[in-house]
């Protein structure tokens, strides 16, 4: 998933399923939601501009890039 945001922008992750996940910036170390489980929420608010790429580390295949405009 790609999304777009301003700077100061909260972007919440909400576990629907039925298994745990996270949400790591494993690269920069921004942020890591640690599980997330079934029916929980997670958010992040970036503070600057720029690339953010993030994973789910248990299921690795699941990723996303978040662009955070001034």
């Amino acid at each position: 998933m790609a999304i777009t945001v301003a700077v100061g922008t909260k972007i919440v992750w909400t576990n629907y399923g039925a298994v745990v996940h996270t949400a790591t910036n494993a690269k920069t170390k921004l942020f890591d939601s640690g599980d997330i489980q079934a029916k929980a929420s997670y958010n992040y608010t970036p503070r600057s501009p720029g690339i953010i790429r993030y994973v789910c580390i248990y299921h690795p295949w699941m990723t996303g890039t978040i662009t955070v405009v001034p």
